[in-house]
């Protein structure tokens, strides 16, 4: 592919197509004609070397590769968004933003409180924050398009410092009237018989549930994997099962009909701040920083703070 044949044009066609599923909903998006749209995707298939679009008289679906090609291209997409309104920013002198990239569970349960925190001094005229797989988070932190990164741990990458680093107790959920619920705590032993709810990720805090299951002699052979806290409460909720979350959703994002409980055995989820290394913080950012970690403090017990990173 040569990129002297491509313009911003074309991907923007593509991508409106995607969206709307239709070349005439594509044009009404980008406020041209159809056949305007039909020519710049005429032209992105020439110069990409495959076909985007299978086409039956006025209607079009998306071939296999473009649904290939359109995950790319939708990171492309927003970050030229983004390039757009950061050069907007520096041309008008606006005042600066603060990107944050968090994992879904922090991002909802943590980020927002935290932000609400700020004194109106510290919070940027805009907020940028981004919910993300940990792998896309680190990436955005290394990569400094985002100033900061609220994940997860373990991370062990050499751009990337870590300003402070948390340990909690996950918690199981049940739902509310369920016959082992009632007294705020759960013996791991109870679940021999239950079906279980837990995060689908093999290398984050699975391992640590798994390890916890086993050390109190249970297997489940009944087992619902997700890859989102939220999702396992609201399993929990609807009566499929026990959930084993970790607790910054639990105690951040509170749902109505289940109990949160405490578990008699150790299963630690760690999670902390981090930046770019060596990259001088925003004065918003130096603020969030420990805005964000008394936040979570104040609403998750059994927090503790941990100063050796590599000890977990």
């Amino acid at each position: 592919m040569d990129f002297r044949d491509v313009n911003f044009r074309q991907f923007d066609a593509f991508s409106a197509v995607m969206a709307a599923g239709s070349i005439t909903g594509a044009a009404k998006m980008l406020g041209c004609s159809q056949p305007t749209i039909t020519r710049l995707i005429r032209e992105f298939e020439s110069a990409l070397g495959f076909e985007l679009l299978h086409r039956s008289g006025p209607r079009v679906s998306p071939t296999e590769r473009a649904l290939k090609f359109h995950q790319e291209v939708e990171g492309l997409m927003v970050d030229m968004g983004r390039l757009q309104e950061r050069v907007a920013e520096i041309r008008e002198e606006a005042t600066p933003r603060i990107h944050i990239a968090a994992t879904p569970a922090l991002a909802v349960s943590l980020v927002p409180g935290a932000l609400a925190r700020l004194a109106a001094e510290d919070l940027p005229q805009r907020i940028l924050l981004s919910a993300d797989p940990i792998e896309r988070v680190i990436q955005s932190v290394v990569s400094r398009k985002s100033e900061l990164g609220v994940a997860s741990f373990p991370i062990e990458h050499a751009s990337i410092e870590t300003h402070w680093l948390a340990e909690a107790p996950c918690v199981a959920i049940l739902p509310i009237g369920h016959p082992l619920g009632g007294h705020g705590h759960l013996r791991v032993a109870d679940l021999k018989d239950e079906r279980l709810i837990a995060a689908a990720h093999p290398f984050r805090h699975r391992t640590r549930i798994d390890r916890a299951l086993q050390e109190n002699g249970v297997e489940p052979n009944r087992v619902i994997d997700t890859n989102a806290s939220i999702t396992a409460i609201s399993m929990a909720r609807a009566g499929l099962g026990v959930a084993i979350v970790e607790p910054a959703t639990a105690y951040g994002y509170p749902v109505e009909g289940v109990e949160v409980c405490r578990i008699d055995a150790q299963i630690p989820f760690y999670f902390g701040a981090i930046s770019p290394v060596n990259v001088p913080l925003s004065p918003a950012a130096e603020a969030f920083i420990p805005c964000v970690r008394d936040y979570a403090a104040a609403i998750i017990p059994g927090i503790r703070f941990k100063t050796n990173v590599a000890k977990i």
